[in-house]
């Protein structure tokens, strides 16, 4: 009975940890739309969330999302 438990609660653990682990990580450029110029330091958003990422020198972001579609929202103030 101890031993069917213990495996009961492995498997149990298996499956909440693959659960929570459906992400992936979406990856693109920024840049300018009539020079083509990368975007320095955008700061690159899932809406709805707190995840945030920026841009780098030459415009490259990388974000971890869950799996489904999601809106990236992207901001950039320039002078």
């Amino acid at each position: 009975m101890n031993r069917l438990k213990f495996l009961l609660t492995i498997v149990t653990a298996f499956f909440i940890t693959s659960a929570f682990s459906q992400q992936r990580t979406i990856t693109g450029q920024i840049l300018f739309e009539g020079t083509k110029a990368p975007v320095t330091g955008a700061t690159i958003t899932i809406k709805g969330s707190r995840k945030a990422t920026t841009s780098t020198d030459d415009g490259k972001f990388s974000i971890a999302a869950p799996v489904g579609n999601v809106t990236l929202v992207v901001s950039y103030v320039g002078y």
